[in-house]
């Protein structure tokens, strides 16, 4: 299905991860069943050439919370990026944080911040050293994993990967408006 995916992009393919989590363990599909294969970091013990960032751009799990989830959101950090057009959102506005849509997983690409405070990518740990980082929540303050989430977006030969690194962005798209409303708007006018 990876194979697929990839190839499906390369050839100018779109593809949005509006979840976490993504890639994490290996499936088999049975008759009208899918069956979950091993346990926690089965598919990266198994397969360690690919890494899930190497997909998705991000990586499992940058955060994790097992209680009641505090609600958290995204800070922008590229507010001129398409993705962000008609928001009106600025340079470390937060947003999604009413819906709470930073979910029970979060996922990440390593990055430092350059000269002038933006996230770069390391390039590091799978994620495509082209990858863009558009947003990111700080949870170095969870208890069951610390880290941060990153939302952001590459290009695979013509196609366009964006992930929005949370399980939680559903969220933000149970209201008909609203940030992660627009965003997502933005992504589908774009993308399809």
């Amino acid at each position: 299905m990876r194979d697929h995916l990839e190839r499906f992009s390369v050839a100018g393919g779109n593809v949005m991860f509006l979840s976490g989590n993504t890639c994490y363990r290996g499936v088999e599909i049975g008759d009208r069943k899918l069956s979950k294969i091993g346990n926690d970091g089965f598919w990266e013990r198994q397969n360690p050439s690919r890494n899930p960032a190497e997909t998705t751009g991000v990586n499992w799990s940058a955060g994790q919370w097992s209680k009641r989830i505090p609600r958290r959101g995204y800070r922008v950090e590229r507010p001129s990026h398409w993705i962000f057009d008609g928001t009106g959102l600025q340079r470390y506005d937060v947003f999604g944080e009413k819906e709470g849509i930073i979910g029970y997983e979060a996922d990440a690409a390593e990055y430092v911040r350059d000269p002038e405070g933006y996230p770069q990518t390391t390039g590091t740990n799978g994620t495509p050293p082209e990858f863009t980082i558009l947003a990111t929540a700080d949870l170095s303050k969870w208890r069951d994993r610390a880290g941060m989430a990153t939302m952001g977006i590459f290009q695979r030969g013509p196609g366009i990967v964006m992930a929005a690194g949370t399980t939680g962005w559903g969220q933000g798209l149970k209201r008909s408006r609203g940030y992660v409303h627009r965003i997502t708007k933005n992504l589908v006018d774009r993308l399809r």
